[in-house]
């Protein structure tokens, strides 16, 4: 899951600034060798080779039998393959039905769904069917340890590592992440082995069930979900839950199998631990008698995943990031410093590093663009970087539109030109026209004002006021130029229902400069209305998009 930090998130958990060890051997597997293809869809073979067996399930990761529900779903879409004499094809990320097979099976399975009339029903139906299509798609392409595409495979880099046997992980996967190459909770059993860290894939009975079985063995008190539930009374610190442990003799009942620690990590995106909380809080009420589970908040810092797969905010993390920081925090009270917590924590973050070795490497070696991963890197980076570029975005705009508004000045009042007809001698010059003083009036203010908000500092709290003050320029630049145009309309075409004379054609090099200020005038406005927009939307932000 996406962890929120219980406490400031400048007191960063220790094993999660990766800076303790040479990760040098590591970074020399960037580039890997392998396939150097792009991801093609994935044809399943024959209609005889749909069978998970078993055996076959449990090398995915979990501990339970086949489930009923997810053994039938495959049976029904080799019947269905089968009947359609249609290859089933999968590709995409998780194993996503393609071509004609997987358009028909997409409306057979909604009209399926929808004539499920009970929710629960419906969310095992959805939690079966995920799991059974990534187990097809996945066949013969990923890694069943490591979950990674087979030429990527990390498995030897990986090092096993002992936990604690006073703590067990349950790693409560929503279904979108089973199979999902950057997952990070698969790191955990690979760790520690899967009577360590145990995969519990949400909505699936047969993982519940033994999942709940340790916990009604265990009592509620020995329970822990790692959420940041901040509305309910029983979230604590790791210290605050677990500092009374001082009290009890180090050499009994913080050696007791009895008294294991199960601490439930939810394993899927920041939105559906939501509801893996409440079906959590659900079974617990009905095991307990209370719907509250006690919940632990960690002073997580960000992890290295952050690189490829940036969160919503700075101290929301990964899952193997959230084992961390709990590890490391249960290290740190002097009742539990003698077993080795801290190195514990020290194996899932080296593997945490490799993970995100492999996928860089993958990512580069496919073409994807490394930009993103840059700018990923440092959150808080990112964030200097976006507000750098808006602040330079906006000077730039600022700075054209005073050099457009600066060249219509200069256009205007140097416009003049001398012409005879006849016996009377003509002076054209831009003074003698109101529409045009008003003009050079209008856009001499808007130079000089441009020019002073140039230097004005970025901390100014003057910025709310210029959003007032852009509004008030960009009206004054529309009604300058719409009288000036008025105007120069007249003198280049006359009117002939008022006995006006057109006087281009006396004096075409004054119309010509006139036509160049209107020009510079224009762009000086349009400029000023994407200012204004930019203002709005950085400075006042009416609709409350950014996150306080």
């Amino acid at each position: 899951m996406r962890y929120i930090a219980g406490a400031s998130v400048l007191d960063f958990s220790p094993s999660l600034l990766f800076h303790r060890r040479d990760l040098g051997a590591v970074g020399r597997r960037l580039l890997m060798t392998s396939a150097n293809s792009r991801y093609q869809p994935r044809e399943f073979e024959g209609c005889d080779d749909g069978i998970i067996s078993v055996e076959e399930w449990r090398r995915w990761g979990p501990v339970s039998p086949l489930p009923a529900a997810v053994k039938q779903i495959v049976e029904d879409l080799k019947v269905l393959e089968c009947k359609l004499d249609s290859p089933i094809e999968f590709g995409g990320n998780g194993g996503k039905l393609q071509g004609p097979f997987g358009a028909y099976e997409d409306k057979k399975h909604r009209a399926t769904y929808e004539a499920l009339d009970d929710p629960e029903k419906k969310f095992l139906f959805f939690s079966a069917r995920q799991i059974a299509c990534r187990l097809l798609g996945s066949r013969g392409y990923l890694c069943q340890k490591c979950w990674l595409a087979m030429e990527d495979c990390m498995c030897s880099y990986v090092k096993p590592c002992g936990l604690w046997k006073r703590i067990r992980f349950w790693l409560y996967m929503h279904p979108r992440d089973f199979l999902r190459q950057n997952n990070t909770g698969k790191l955990l059993w690979q760790i520690f082995g899967v009577q360590s860290a145990t995969l519990c894939v949400f909505g699936i009975a047969e993982d519940e069930e033994i999942m709940w079985n340790e916990f009604k063995r265990a009592g509620k008190n020995q329970v822990r979900c790692l959420y940041p539930n901040h509305n309910s009374e029983l979230t604590f610190s790791v210290k605050d839950a677990f500092g009374s442990l001082a009290s009890e003799n180090p050499g009994s009942s913080m050696t007791d199998e009895d008294k294991t620690l199960h601490f439930i990590l939810l394993d899927g995106t920041w939105n559906n631990s939501a509801a893996m909380l409440k079906r959590l809080k659900d079974h617990a009420k009905s095991v307990w008698g209370d719907e509250d589970l006690p919940c632990i908040s960690l002073a997580t810092g960000a992890s290295a995943m952050h690189k490829l797969r940036p969160q919503p905010s700075w101290d929301r993390t990964c899952t193997a990031a959230a084992a961390i920081g709990l590890l490391s925090e249960l290290s740190l009270l002097p009742q539990l410093s003698s077993y080795e917590l801290d190195k514990q924590a020290d194996a899932v973050e080296e593997a945490l590093v490799i993970l995100l070795d492999s996928l860089t490497g993958r990512r580069l070696r496919m073409g994807s663009s490394i930009l993103q991963f840059k700018l990923s890197r440092d959150p808080k980076k990112t964030n200097v970087m976006v507000k750098l570029t808006q602040r330079l975005g906006g000077l730039v705009l600022r700075f054209a539109a005073f050099c457009a508004a600066l060249g219509a000045v200069i256009a205007m009042i140097t416009s003049r030109e001398r012409s005879s007809f006849f016996v009377i001698s003509l002076v054209a010059k831009y003074s003698d026209l109101a529409a045009f003083k008003y003009f050079v009036i209008a856009n001499a203010i808007v130079t000089v004002y441009s020019f002073l908000v140039l230097f004005l500092p970025k901390e100014s709290l003057l910025w709310k006021f210029v959003v007032v003050l852009d509004l008030m320029v960009t009206m004054l630049l529309t009604s300058s130029l719409s009288a000036a145009v008025a105007v120069a309309q007249v003198g280049k075409r006359g009117n002939a229902n008022a006995g006006w004379l057109p006087i281009c054609g006396q004096v075409p090099r004054f119309c010509d400069q006139i036509t160049g200020a209107l020009i510079a005038g224009l762009v000086a406005l349009v400029l000023y209305v994407f200012l204004l927009i930019f203002s709005i939307h950085h400075v006042v932000d009416p609709f409350l998009l950014r996150k306080s």
